[in-house]
């Protein structure tokens, strides 16, 4: 039997903001299905995202390259 997680259960498990785990489900670097309205994650696929990641899920926050702009002020 499969357990299932909601956003606000697994948000909480990695120590970030739902609106992280929305940005990260957009952008697929957790699996996850979505029957309905609400998206659903299995407890095994989080329990693995977390042992590839490492603590807190951390490693995965840099979706883009940080840009340095320059403005030259006259």
């Amino acid at each position: 039997m499969t357990e299932w997680m909601d956003s606000s259960e697994v948000a909480e498990l990695l120590g970030i903001s739902p609106r992280t785990l929305d940005n990260w489900c957009h952008c697929r670097k957790i699996k996850y299905c979505k029957p309905g309205r609400k998206r659903r994650f299995r407890r095994s696929d989080v329990m693995d995202f977390l042992a590839e990641s490492g603590p807190r899920g951390r490693s995965q926050m840099a979706a883009r390259p940080a840009t340095l702009t320059t403005q030259r002020l006259d």
